[in-house]
C-alpha cells in the first residue's frame, strides 16, 4: 500500500508521507513534514514547516498545521508533533 495523491494536490517531494495516507484534492504538504499511516489530509488543508504526525491523524478542510507562528515570533523555530489518534497525547 502507498499514499494516495490527488491530482489537484501540492506534495513536495520531499515530503515523508507513510502507507495509507492520502491527500486530498487542493491540499499542501510542505517539505519538512512527516505524515504517519492513515493520516488524512482533506481538501484545502495544508501541512506546513517541522510537522512530524502520526497514525490516524486527520487535518480537516481549510485547516492549516505548522504555519508560521504569531506576529512577534518571526524567527521563532516551531515544531508540531501529533501524536497517534489513540488519546495517549
Amino acid at each position: 500500500m502507498s499514499a494516495r495523491i490527488d491530482p489537484l494536490a501540492r506534495v513536495d517531494p520531499s515530503a515523508v508521507l507513510a502507507d495509507g495516507v492520502e491527500v486530498g484534492p487542493f491540499a499542501f504538504v510542505g517539505p519538512k513534514a512527516s505524515l504517519g499511516p492513515g493520516t488524512v489530509v482533506m481538501h484545502h488543508g495544508s501541512v506546513h514547516g517541522w510537522t512530524r504526525m502520526g497514525a490516524g491523524n486527520r487535518v480537516w478542510p481549510y485547516a492549516c498545521v505548522g504555519g508560521d507562528p504569531e506576529q512577534g515570533f518571526e524567527r521563532a523555530h516551531v515544531l508540531v508533533v501529533a501524536g497517534p489518534d489513540d488519546g495517549a497525547l
